[in-house]
């Protein structure tokens, strides 16, 4: 009789880090598994995310953008560059940072300019946008 031969565990050489989950400002607790070299100037591979059973925000628990996170695993998967669409355009533009930072910083400038409250009803400075 042959046995059949058994493979080894997918996760047994990964580096497991604990760490919390990017989506709200409740700090759930998750793992992440990585398989690689910590050398300097190498990069790590991301294997798996899952749910830290042992932390005590969440108890071993994720909300449904929690379960997502292995999404986020490869950086290829995300855009490298902003992009600008104008209104009513089909077709989105790369632009560089600065324009995106500069075009951003000007929105939020006008919006305070036109919603800024300094005081409230009371006569209370209040100074909120």
């Amino acid at each position: 009789m042959r046995w059949p031969e058994v493979r080894e565990f997918k996760l047994s050489r990964t580096t497991e880090t604990r760490n919390t989950c990017p989506y709200c400002s409740v700090g759930c607790g998750i793992l992440i598994y990585s398989l690689g070299d910590k050398a300097q100037r190498t990069s790590m591979r991301k294997l798996s995310i899952s749910r830290a059973t042992r932390s005590p925000v969440n108890r071993g628990t994720l909300c449904p953008k929690g379960v997502g996170l292995p999404g986020f695993r490869e950086k290829s998967q995300s855009p490298q560059h902003p992009e600008y669409r104008a209104p009513g355009s089909k077709e989105w533009t790369r632009i560089s940072w600065d324009d995106a930072f500069t075009r951003i910083a000007k929105l939020m400038k006008a919006d305070r300019d036109k919603n800024f409250i300094a005081k409230n009803a009371d006569g209370q400075t209040v100074n909120r946008w």
